[in-house]
């Protein structure tokens, strides 16, 4: 919650004039819940990432089995601390986005496939073909690797 405000106060000092969450808005730490309610009350877009992916399918039947391992603690701990209703909300959750004020930019988590894609410097330009069928956009927006980068790919250009 604590980086979540800090972004937010700083976005209110550039006088930005609207906000897009690309996910992973929850499970990051024990304050998922009110970091969910913050961006709710933002009245925003937000996309599903893969961790408000694991939120939604933990639990249920044809879940991963790694979501019952240890590494996927904090997401049982988070499910506890979810409505279902939030729960099938965020599950709910777009995995892209247009938006006609920003023509020709397509807003993803990780793919047009998945909220899970990688896309390192060794991704093939099939790979990337099959992550984002029909793309009609020439610029890509996402947020999933954690890092900063651009890449070319044909006349489209991921961010």
């Amino acid at each position: 919650m604590a980086a979540l405000e800090a972004v937010l106060e700083h976005a209110e000092h550039l006088a930005v004039d609207a906000y897009i969450v690309i996910g992973d808005a929850v499970i990051g730490a024990p304050d998922s819940v009110a970091c969910w309610e913050r961006i709710a009350a933002l009245k925003c877009p937000v996309l599903r990432g893969n961790h408000e992916g694991y939120l939604t399918s933990f639990g249920t039947p044809g879940a991963p089995a790694a979501l019952s391992s240890p590494r996927f603690a904090p997401v049982a701990w988070a499910a506890g601390c979810f409505s279902d209703e939030t729960r099938r909300a965020l599950g709910a959750l777009p995995l892209s986005l247009t938006l006609p004020e920003v023509p020709g930019v397509r807003f993803v988590h990780a793919s047009l496939r998945s909220d899970r894609d990688n896309i390192d410097a060794y991704t093939t330009e099939t790979g990337l073909a099959a992550m984002f069928p029909g793309l009609g956009e020439p610029s890509i927006v996402r947020g999933h690797d954690h890092n900063a980068a651009t890449r070319l790919w044909g006349d489209v250009t991921l961010y």
